[in-house]
């Protein structure tokens, strides 16, 4: 019974080894790069697109004007500023 049980440890072990080297391997240096990248675009831009469904009380809804409000939209309107956009 021992002897099945480590059996299934060392292949647990062996497979969650490999699962963690393979999504290691899958990860690159450029992703760095690729968000600077994104992060330049955003600022020539001069405004940063998000969406939002506006149906959700209080993150992210239409007022009585039709404007969208809420806390994500708050959160948005501070993450731009900050960016300069």
């Amino acid at each position: 019974m021992s002897a099945m049980i480590n059996r299934r440890t060392v292949l647990a072990g062996s497979a969650f080894t490999g699962l963690a080297a393979l999504l290691a391997a899958c990860g690159s240096s450029s992703s760095t790069a690729s968000s600077t990248n994104k992060l330049e675009a955003i600022k020539s831009a001069g405004k940063i697109r998000v969406g939002l469904e506006g149906t959700y009380r209080p993150f992210s809804f239409h007022d009585s004007n039709g404007t969208l409000v809420g806390f994500e939209k708050e959160i948005i309107d501070l993450v731009a500023k900050d960016l300069g956009v």
